[in-house]
Order: C-alpha cells, then sequence, then structure tokens
C-alpha cells in the first residue's frame, strides 16, 4: 500500500506524502511509518503520484490502516468548520 502520511523522526511532526518536494525524497524526508516506527522513503514518478514506502522492509498489515487513521485524525484537526452530510429536516415528520 502506498503511505499517505510519514513522521519526521526529528520532530515527530506530520508530513503528508502531497507536501513532498525535490528535497525531501527518497530517504531525505526523514520519516517512519506511524504503523510500525519502520524508516520510509519519499516516492513519485511521471506515472505514480506522490507517497512513502517502507525502506528495506515489508509494510505490516496495519500500516496502511494507522496512516490512514492519522491522516483523518490531521485533517480533523486542521479543519475549521465541519459540513454536515446529514440532510437537513424539512420541518415535516412522516
Amino acid at each position: 500500500m502506498k503511505i499517505p502520511i510519514g513522521l519526521n523522526i526529528d520532530t515527530n511532526d506530520i508530513l503528508l506524502a502531497h507536501d513532498l518536494n525535490d528535497e525531501l525524497r527518497g530517504l531525505k524526508c526523514h520519516c517512519v511509518c506511524p504503523g510500525c516506527g519502520a524508516s520510509l522513503q519519499a516516492r513519485w514518478g511521471p506515472k505514480t503520484k506522490k507517497h512513502f514506502a517502507h525502506y528495506r522492509q515489508v509494510a505490516k498489515d496495519s500500516c496502511g490502516e494507522t496512516s490512514l487513521h492519522l491522516l483523518g485524525k490531521h485533517v480533523l484537526s486542521t479543519q475549521t468548520t465541519i459540513q454536515s452530510m446529514v440532510p437537513a429536516k424539512t420541518g415535516h415528520n412522516p
């Protein structure tokens, strides 16, 4: 699985895959997997979107789920408002 988020080993800050640039490519991102703590490398190419991948290690089953969970928490923590997906009531109860 392509991991969308990494944790910086120096600051423990979250780094999102879409924020990657050439200065952070490969192991220069200094990130670890939020699921297992293994080293991550930043990868992308002409046919591949930006993502993190385990460096010299196979991802565990929980790595993808943990990274998506952390990504969701990060997105929610940065929003000032959250739009409800529940339809508005019409004032008429069947």
